[in-house]
């Protein structure tokens, strides 16, 4: 597997690019590219490259606005405000692209009925569970009707972090068949858009991309 645009040639744009930028950013952007370049090379290995992808992910949106360990802001209101800054750049249109791509799709029907991934199953059981997801799926399909490409980004990104909650807090079994199709899932889509997010940080370092949640301790 590889992604729709490599790290190493990520990393020789950024290298060209970065020597005007702030700090934060520069940061931002390293950090992104390492952790797609581990993706890259566990891409075999779906619970690693993942898990991978995601972190490379929150280096991209996570900010911090209220000074060092002080961030009172969700991780959604983040990725909102990253995916405002996305707008009218290339990258977006083709992350509009990659959504309704086989990679896009296929993420949906993998995790959209999976009544394991919906907060309510473990908060009040199967059935509040089931309830949430048709809910959500419902939403969601109105979304995709509309090709309400920030909405549907938003809401991949809200599965895709439930996903990694299953993952990293204990509650999936390494290269289980529990979840399998969804893991599988979300790594494909995510090595097509991560590279977008990267992407469009470095085609437009003047935006405000917000200062690193943790920024370097030297």
């Amino acid at each position: 597997m590889t992604s729709l645009v490599s790290a190493e040639n990520l990393r020789t744009s950024f290298k060209s690019k970065r020597s005007d930028w702030g700090e934060s950013l520069r940061v931002r952007v390293h950090r992104a590219i390492s952790w797609l370049e581990s993706a890259e090379k566990y891409s075999e290995d779906n619970d690693i490259a993942l898990m991978s992808l995601m972190i490379g992910v929150h280096s991209c949106y996570l900010v911090n606005d209220f000074g060092f360990n002080q961030s009172q802001k969700m991780a959604s209101d983040n990725w909102s405000q990253f995916i405002i800054n996305l707008r009218g750049t290339r990258e977006l249109k083709k992350i509009q692209s990659i959504i309704f791509s086989q990679q896009g799709l296929g993420f949906l029907k993998a995790v959209a009925p999976n009544v394991y991934l919906a907060p309510d199953t473990y908060r009040s059981g199967l059935d509040a569970g089931q309830a949430q997801i048709e809910k959500t799926s419902s939403r969601l399909e109105s979304f995709i009707r509309r090709r309400d490409t920030e909405k549907i980004l938003s809401s991949y990104f809200y599965s895709l972090n439930l996903l990694r909650n299953v993952i990293a807090h204990g509650s999936r079994t390494y290269d289980s068949q529990l979840n399998a199709e969804a893991v599988e899932q979300g790594k494909l889509f995510l090595f097509q858009v991560l590279p977008m997010m990267i992407q469009a940080m470095i085609e437009n370092p003047k935006t405000d991309w917000g200062e690193i949640e943790f920024p370097v301790v030297r």
